[in-house]
């Protein structure tokens, strides 16, 4: 039995493959131009003088194990927010996703309206907001906190968006099937629904 190859996209004729590999050759050449361009200026500043990358190659330098040590503290921040946010977005995304699953018409549409929202806002601004205007409202947090949060409501709001299109491709016989079992409607969802979508 042989494998059928399924494709995404109609199969290119041979001249569409060749002006494709033309505009893939002409932009890695403009790229590599243009990196060719930019590393040469800096060469030209005495960017890659041994006395600017002493500090992070040298280790008889002074400054050599407070750089490293001041990286080594900036990378485990950084993954420990990451493991942090990535954690607390799975759980407020499904929280979004219940709540437009369960709510009533307005608490869904509430939930989606903000969901888009925070979806639509560059992740900078979310954090500026959680780290600048949040407060001022009374809610006071560490800088890792507010970094966390705003990581958590960005990336919830994107997961709960997929997890909603996950809900919306299960089959409805499955939720009428669970209510013809006299299941509740949050049984449905967690037993049910979730699983499939997920």
């Amino acid at each position: 039995m042989s494998e059928r190859t399924v494709h995404m996209f109609d199969e290119l004729n041979p001249d569409e493959k060749h002006y494709l590999r033309l505009v893939t050759t002409a932009g890695l050449a403009l790229f590599a131009a243009a990196a060719g361009i930019m590393i040469y200026r800096l060469w030209l500043a005495g960017q890659f003088s041994a006395q600017k990358w002493s500090p992070l190659l040298n280790p008889s330098d002074k400054n050599f194990t407070l750089i490293w040590k001041f990286l080594g503290t900036g990378l485990q921040a950084t993954f420990s927010a990451a493991v942090a946010s990535i954690i607390l977005s799975g759980i407020a995304a499904v929280g979004f996703a219940a709540i437009v699953y369960l709510g009533g018409n307005v608490t869904s549409k509430v939930t989606r309206g903000f969901t888009n929202v925070v979806r639509a806002t560059p992740l900078l601004l979310i954090i500026f907001f959680t780290a600048r205007i949040l407060p001022e409202y009374g809610m006071a947090t560490t800088e890792f906190g507010y970094l966390v949060l705003a990581l958590t409501i960005f990336n919830g709001a994107i997961m709960a968006e997929a997890l909603r299109g996950g809900l919306k491709a299960v089959p409805a016989g499955q939720s009428e099937a669970a209510a013809a079992l006299g299941l509740s409607r949050w049984t449905t969802f967690t037993r049910v629904m979730l699983p499939q979508a997920s």
